[in-house]
């Protein structure tokens, strides 16, 4: 930081998601004035995330969100020791209506430097319980032919 700007580590840039990119962004002072400033972690180290899983219309709906909302707590709980107690620690599932099934979308509070390694891992363990479940199948876009006689 000096009079005339400040050095902060840029976030995404060349990568995708919202991890540092390793490269110094230089903000002249003058900027902080005139645009709006996001800071992730201005008042706690905590911040909302979510992952998404669409599921076909025919799958067990219930079950489905019950294993999401289990994943999320499985892999949360040792972190929530060390949580604030404002921080809600219970999952919050929200479901949308999508063209190939139903959006299953689950949102947590995560440490916010920790979020892509915890969204990938609770979107691996999503993928290998309902691939287990049998009666849930994750929806993606396809085409199916119906003849009728």
């Amino acid at each position: 930081m000096s009079i005339s700007y400040i050095s902060i580590e840029e976030i995404g840039g060349t990568i995708g998601g919202e991890e540092k990119s390793g490269r110094i962004a230089v903000v002249p002072n003058s900027i902080i004035f005139e645009k709006e400033i996001l800071n992730y972690t201005a008042q706690h180290d905590f911040i909302v995330d979510e992952v998404k899983t669409i599921i076909t219309y025919e799958s067990n709906l219930g079950k489905a969100e019950k294993i999401i909302a289990k994943v999320v707590e499985d892999i949360m709980s040792p972190l929530w020791e060390n949580f604030p107690k404002k921080i809600s620690k219970e999952p919050r599932i929200r479901l949308k209506f999508m063209d190939s099934g139903i959006n299953v979308i689950v949102r947590y509070y995560v440490p916010a430097v920790r979020r892509n390694e915890i969204s990938t891992a609770i979107t691996r363990e999503i993928f290998i319980r309902i691939k287990n479940a049998g009666d849930i199948e994750i929806a993606y876009p396809h085409t199916e032919v119906i003849l009728r006689k």
